[in-house]
């Protein structure tokens, strides 16, 4: 059967309900299958209302933690975080907020002098200055 479970289990939950769900310590990896059923209402039967309620309400907030502090990293403000948040849709996927000026900013401390001063020659060219 373990086979026929991990062959069933990629890429999510199989046909008989079983997620495959792996951690790892060190050199040590440990894979187990849980049967978290196939459907709202099976995983709703099998470990009640409120539990799975719970877990989607925890699964959301750390979704929505995740793209908070992607957006963080990319260097939008405080503002712009929220108001990208209104209407949030935990099905959908983020585009981050990025500032550009950030963005530039940040890459520039990535370069060395001549890096930098052959990009500032090409923006030169290109802004025609």
């Amino acid at each position: 059967m373990a086979k026929d479970v991990e062959e069933n289990a990629e890429g999510g939950v199989a046909e008989d309900g079983l997620v495959e769900c792996s951690a790892t310590r060190g050199d040590r990896t440990v894979t187990v299958y849980l049967d978290l059923g196939t459907n709202i209402e099976e995983a709703k039967g099998n470990f009640g209302e409120d539990v799975v309620f719970d877990m989607y309400v925890r699964s959301c907030k750390i979704k929505a933690q995740s793209q908070i502090r992607s957006a963080i990293d990319a260097g939008a403000d405080d503002d712009a975080i929220v108001a990208d948040f209104s209407g949030w849709n935990p099905g959908e996927t983020r585009t981050s907020v990025r500032d550009p000026k950030t963005e530039v900013q940040r890459n520039l401390a990535k370069m060395s002098d001549d890096e930098k001063a052959e990009f500032f020659a090409q923006l030169q060219r290109e802004l025609g200055l």
